[in-house]
């Protein structure tokens, strides 16, 4: 089980028999939310990633998901039909993402700022957007892609971690992207 789990809530892990792949699944009697939550996941996964290949952001990842019903008697033990399958990606550590932050490029931030202004519910903290390896930022949290949210509040998940001349240039870009 990753240590990005919410061990209360929602668990994620991976197993050697299935490479490239997390599972995801709730920890309690939640089959009405996880019904939800999953499909909304997994539709705020495509339109990202929709986005992307639309506007060519190089900047830019978001997992392909899955839903997958369990066998009845699998889903009547653990109380849960469910348990949704992600690609994996080869993600930087969260520490090593907050510096990727303050090192952003121009380009990758501007990828960024597309992809926020066009989704504005997604929760853009930092542990929602890592990066990976390649220094792409990963869209691994989409359930609330089509939440209404000011603008205002964007900018305050992950500015803490830009610098003060890239915090600029994002309000600059985010600016431009109000006025289209």
């Amino acid at each position: 089980v990753s240590d990005r789990s919410d061990p209360h809530k929602v668990m994620a892990g991976r197993h050697p028999a299935v490479p490239g792949y997390l599972f995801k699944k709730y920890s309690k009697d939640s089959s009405k939310e996880e019904g939800e939550n999953f499909p909304r996941r997994i539709e705020g996964a495509r339109k990202v990633r929709e986005l992307i290949a639309l506007r060519q952001l190089r900047g830019c990842v978001a997992p392909e998901k899955w839903l997958h019903e369990l066998p009845r008697d699998v889903g009547a033990r653990s109380k849960s039909p469910h348990v949704l399958i992600a690609q994996e990606l080869p993600l930087m550590e969260h520490e090593d993402t907050k510096r990727a932050y303050a090192d952003i490029s121009k380009d990758t931030l501007r990828d960024l700022c597309v992809v926020l202004h066009a989704f504005k519910g997604l929760d853009s903290i930092a542990k929602n957007l890592p990066f990976t390896t390649d220094r792409r930022i990963a869209f691994i949290d989409t359930e609330h892609w089509n939440r209404s949210r000011a603008r205002k509040e964007l900018k305050l998940h992950i500015g803490s971690h830009l610098s003060s001349k890239r915090r600029h240039h994002a309000e600059k870009i985010l600016d431009k992207l109000s006025d289209r």
